[in-house]
């Protein structure tokens, strides 16, 4: 088992945010996984958030993974869900899952109007409401089934309630 706590969610429910406050406040490291396979591959990722090559990125992940410090528990900011290059919702494998061996999940949640805004304001690109829902709908379902089937304590954190779970999800890590 690596020292990490999954926080999974869907692009623009606030990942970063939740991330930099808990590394900033409690002193604990955080690593993208996008940052992490991008600078394994040596690419970028557009700003529409769909990527050809789902299962091959898992890959290098976990290869960025093997080179992390990870004697300290850190935080993995990633995804159960990605829109792959048509635009389709694709669950992230589970064997990616598996290996990554999180001790802890939580997936951030909020509601779909709120993270249209925050992607459009950051990406000047306007997403459907009804394709957001769904994939965060999916998020939510994907990272339940990977909770129960890695038998690991799942946090599903929504923008009201985040301060009041950071202190009992930092207490299972």
């Amino acid at each position: 088992m690596r020292n990490l706590i999954f926080v999974g969610g869907i692009h623009g429910v606030g990942k970063s945010t939740f991330c930099s406050e808990i590394s900033d406040n409690h002193g604990i490291k955080v690593h993208s996984a996008s940052k992490l396979i991008a600078l394994k591959k040596k690419e970028t990722y557009t700003k529409d958030k769909r990527i050809q090559d789902i299962n091959s990125n898992q890959i290098y992940l976990l290869e960025a993974l093997d080179e992390v410090e990870s004697n300290q528990v850190f935080l993995l900011d990633g995804h159960f869900c990605l829109l792959d290059i048509n635009g389709g919702i694709t669950r992230i494998p589970k064997q990616t899952f598996i290996d990554i061996s999180p001790r802890v999940i939580v997936v951030l949640i909020d509601s779909v109007n709120e993270i249209i805004s925050r992607l459009q304001a950051r990406d000047s690109h306007v997403h459907n409401h009804s394709v957001i829902k769904e994939f965060q709908d999916e998020e939510i379902s994907y990272a339940k089934i990977i909770s129960e089937e890695l038998n690991v304590p799942l946090f599903i954190i929504d923008s009201e309630n985040r301060d009041n779970k950071i202190q009992a999800l930092l207490a299972l890590a």
